[in-house]
């Protein structure tokens, strides 16, 4: 209604693909049906939103899927990288099960110091996780978010954060 689009990334569960209902249908909604960068534009200001639905066995993927996003050919003011997978560090269940490394893992080292802002899927717990790395000469963090969801589908889940970020 604001004339703000909505972009979204499948994940697991839609198995990359998501039914085409009448609000799938509107002009303002975009689906990372399969890896690509969108420039939203408002004002004078720019905005690249990198994505790629969920993709099992990232791990030795992850460089190659994401390479052709890092292109500073347009000027922006932000660019976010927008997925659907497990990240290093993020935690999950009553446990605090951490996750290190694996084929379906993406380390923190393989993402961009590029992106400023990392928006991520899967994990349902509520976090953040930061990355500290040198770009242009400056120390930058990159924010790597996991809204989580908002509820629990597990007892595993029982005694977890939920939330959203707006």
């Amino acid at each position: 209604e604001n004339g703000l689009p909505l972009y979204i990334v499948p994940g697991n569960h839609e198995r990359s693909k998501l039914p085409h209902p009448v609000l799938l249908e509107t002009q303002e909604f975009e689906i990372f049906s399969k890896p690509d960068s969108k420039f939203f534009r408002k004002g004078n200001r720019v905005i690249q939103l990198s994505g790629f639905p969920f993709k099992r066995k990232i791990y030795d993927k992850f460089e190659s899927v994401v390479s052709p996003f890092v292109n500073e050919s347009v000027p922006c003011d932000a660019r976010i990288l927008c997925m659907h997978q497990a990240v290093e560090d993020s935690v999950v269940g009553v446990q605090n099960y951490v996750f290190r490394t694996g084929e379906d893992v993406i380390r923190k080292s393989q993402i961009p110091a590029f992106f400023d802002l990392v928006l991520c899927g899967h994990i349902h717990r509520s976090q953040v996780l930061h990355i500290h790395r040198n770009y242009r000469d400056k120390t930058k963090t990159i924010p790597i978010v996991f809204p989580g969801s908002i509820e629990r589908i597990s007892f595993a889940e029982r005694n977890e954060p939920k939330g959203f970020y707006i």
